[in-house]
């Protein structure tokens, strides 16, 4: 998996992912490239909102004053 930041955006993530998930924390705005892993789940924890994806590409924009969490999908499907 890939994720680009944008200025003054950080990413938050453990030293080694728990089995069974891929949990990272964001605060500002990243365009992910997840790589397919249906065992393996990637979460997004950002602002009030959790973003799931298995493979796909996307968008996140979660700045820290901003009340709501903004997701576009390149390609594949997340959940929220």
């Amino acid at each position: 998996s890939n994720v680009y930041l944008n200025s003054s955006t950080t990413l938050s993530y453990p030293k080694h992912f728990r089995e069974g998930i891929r949990q990272v924390s964001l605060t500002g705005e990243a365009y992910f490239e997840v790589a397919a892993s249906a065992d393996n789940p990637f979460v997004i924890t950002a602002g009030n909102a959790l973003v799931r994806a298995v493979g796909t590409s996307f968008n996140v924009n979660a700045g820290e004053n901003e009340q709501h969490v903004d997701v576009f999908v390149a390609s594949g499907k997340v959940d929220d």
